[in-house]
């Protein structure tokens, strides 16, 4: 009975077709059915060199197997194996703050590129911006930070293999920022060797992201 009831489910899925179910199989523990891991194979070459009188070169074949499922996600059986760990982070990304899938993207002609998020936006440098470019991403800028909690800048740095964020601006000098020192703030980070820094609030929207709901550009 068990076996037909986790069978049902599995055909009840939108994706499944009828020439899927020889690739799966029941598990009497779980009662459910979970798809047949296949091992899929490459292969390559690594060279070593042996030094003398002469050089001489062997090539040995590296095996590697690559063990996935082609359905995962059609699988009644519970997995804790990271197809499910991956699956869960992206479908949690969109509640999560810093690194959730991004809204939507704007432009500051070819040198500034936003990446908005809904309580974040993230902005990259590409080429040698002028500065008209920096002045024209404070004045969008200023009105976000208007209507925002908490709002500050921040930048990735890199010390070797470790990870930290440097500040570029806190949350009191934002909200007394002028339009100039704000422009100074946002060239003093991009040009920054990461050419990345990130803008951050803790409330979510704001006029900024209204304002990319209808345009791909800042002017």
């Amino acid at each position: 009975m068990d076996r037909n009831v986790a069978l049902a489910a599995l055909r009840n899925h939108p994706r499944f077709r009828p020439e899927f179910e020889k690739n799966f199989e029941y598990d009497p523990n779980s009662k459910s059915y979970k798809e047949k891991r296949r091992a899929y194979y490459s292969y390559a070459p690594i060279t070593t060199s042996y030094m003398g009188p002469y050089q001489l070169q062997a090539v040995h074949q590296h095996e590697v197997a690559h063990v996935r499922a082609k359905h995962p996600d059609i699988e009644t059986f519970k997995r804790t194996d990271v197809y499910d760990t991956a699956r869960k982070f992206n479908r949690e990304a969109r509640k999560r703050p810093i690194d959730g899938r991004a809204r939507s993207y704007l432009t500051v002609g070819p040198w500034l590129r936003l990446r908005l998020l809904k309580t974040s936006v993230h902005i990259t440098r590409k080429g040698t911006a002028p500065q008209k470019a920096y002045a024209i991403l404070a004045k969008h800028l200023l009105k976000q930070i208007e209507q925002a909690v908490k709002p500050r800048i921040v930048a990735p740095n890199f010390k070797g293999s470790k990870k930290n964020f440097l500040t570029i601006g806190t949350t009191e000098t934002l909200t007394t920022a002028t339009h100039n020192l704000l422009t100074q703030l946002l060239e003093k980070g991009l040009r920054r060797k990461q050419k990345h820094i990130i803008y951050r609030q803790t409330n979510s929207g704001g006029p900024l992201m209204e304002y990319a709901k209808n345009n791909e550009a800042l002017y």
